[in-house]
């Protein structure tokens, strides 16, 4: 065989041999390319996971959702606009927590401290209680209802006359510690409807200190000292509502404590919280004011026991002008609680409401004939 021949021989032996190693390595290449397209994919989609569980990680809970909307709320009335009141820490909120730091001098930084959050709720707390004295300051300040803030933080307003409570400073003394502290009455003698009205007011208020503490001590974020120090900076937009104990009708003052509770934007279940806390801060400061207050805000939340303690302070004269009808109408109102809703703070007898029914129809023990008809207000500690 020549050369050329053999030569083309193998050649044509090299072309038959081509396409099938070509089809045999192609198996492969094609899965190397599916696995890396497929490594890829999967890539991308753990890539989303992550991206979507940061999303969700970073969501405001409901407790922090409401606590940005009542910001909001609050910035958006002193003229710090805040945009759309949603509960979303976005930009322009940031924006007006900035600018809102900068007119009070504080570091501005655009997140605000426990501290500033408090002054801020507080001020629109007493601006919506006392609109009236707000309206005045904004008409008179050059800044305008921005200028409350300012008034709030160099000193604090005087009350207007409209809102001041009216005080029975005969008789009784106004100090519940004292009254709490005299003597009991000789167990040897009958007491009278006072001696007893007394002791269940004295009772009912340990019961509310010790509440409070124990709330106090499940509160995250404060000492007792800054909860109390915000409850008496809270007290002063209670004023009107504490004036209605004395001048108004048991409706009126429910009423007035339920619209005061819409307009401070507060989930209820935040502000029956707050006011069992103040309630017993009230009484352990001896501060008149925020013990009503804070029972009659409780009452309005539906809490209708409290009642109870608005009674106390209408038949003693104690913070609140001495009406013996009128404390009959919160007594009333107390015993309107279902017996299968009161908590263990709220009735220990079994024959609580009995007894407190008698009491409100038949009067109560001897006494004198101005005397307050005899509640019977009992707490488990």
């Amino acid at each position: 065989m020549t050369p050329q021949s053999i030569l083309s021989v193998c050649l044509l032996s090299l072309i038959a041999v081509q396409p099938a190693a070509a089809q045999t390595n192609g198996g492969p290449l094609r899965e190397r390319l599916q696995d890396r397209v497929q490594s890829e994919i999967d890539r991308k989609a753990a890539q989303t996971r992550t991206q979507i569980e940061q999303q969700l990680a970073a969501r405001p809970s409901p407790a922090e959702f409401a606590q940005v909307r009542q910001v909001q709320t609050a910035l958006t009335f002193f003229t710090f606009d805040a945009g759309p009141i949603d509960g979303i820490l976005g930009q322009q909120t940031r924006t007006a927590i900035e600018e809102y730091q900068a007119y009070l001098d504080y570091p501005v930084t655009g997140q605000l401290t426990e501290s500033e959050a408090q002054f801020l709720l507080v001020a629109y707390q007493q601006a919506q209680a006392n609109s009236a004295e707000a309206q005045q300051v904004a008409d008179a300040h050059p800044d305008g209802i921005k200028g409350f803030l300012l008034v709030l933080r160099d000193g604090a307003p005087q009350r207007p006359a409209g809102v001041i409570p009216s005080f029975n400073t005969a008789g009784d003394p106004q100090d519940a510690a004292a009254l709490c502290a005299e003597p009991a009455a000789s167990s040897a003698a009958e007491p009278s409807t006072e001696q007893t009205v007394r002791t269940l007011f004295c009772s009912a208020r340990e019961a509310a200190i010790t509440q409070s503490d124990l709330l106090v001590a499940n509160a995250a974020g404060f000492t007792q000292t800054q909860i109390e120090e915000q409850c008496v900076a809270f007290e002063p937009a209670l004023a009107s509502i504490v004036a209605s104990v004395s001048d108004g009708s048991v409706t009126d003052a429910v009423q007035g404590a339920a619209e005061f509770v819409q307009r401070t934007g507060q989930d209820p279940v935040q502000m029956s919280g707050i006011a069992r806390v103040c309630l017993g801060v009230g009484y352990r400061r001896d501060q008149q004011d925020l013990a009503i207050g804070s029972a009659v805000l409780l009452t309005a939340l539906e809490e209708v026991t409290y009642a109870e303690y608005a009674g106390y302070h209408v038949a003693l004269g104690l913070g609140a002008a001495q009406n013996n009808v009128r404390a009959r109408s919160w007594f009333e109102l107390a015993m309107q609680s279902e017996p299968n809703t009161l908590t263990e703070f709220e009735a220990r007898a079994t024959d609580r409401r009995n007894t407190l029914q008698s009491a409100v129809t038949h009067g109560g023990s001897k006494g004198s004939a101005s005397a307050a008809p005899i509640p019977s207000f009992s707490v488990s500690e």
